[in-house]
């Protein structure tokens, strides 16, 4: 016979009310990268310079994008301007 801390263990998180609480900052990375994956997104890695970095911060801020979101449109329309 279950209890109720039973259930509680094994319910399914929704996201309902206050979001979850992370034990510190790699644990909250962790979490993220894990569900990127899960949405079947592949990760790249590019070295640029720091100038180009800080502009990739200022606009993304500006607009109110993520790294990801404005690259991949910029990628998106690059190769729609190519063809």
């Amino acid at each position: 016979m279950h209890s109720m801390m039973d259930e509680e263990k094994d319910a399914v998180r929704r996201k309902v009310g206050k979001p979850r609480k992370y034990a510190n900052r790699s644990e909250r990375q962790a979490a993220h990268v894990e569900n990127l994956k899960r949405k079947d997104l592949k990760e790249i890695q590019a070295y640029v310079l720091p100038e180009v970095k800080d502009i990739l911060l200022s606009v993304c801020e500006a607009i109110g994008k993520t790294q990801s979101e404005l690259l991949s449109e910029i990628l998106v329309r690059f190769a729609e301007c190519r063809n």
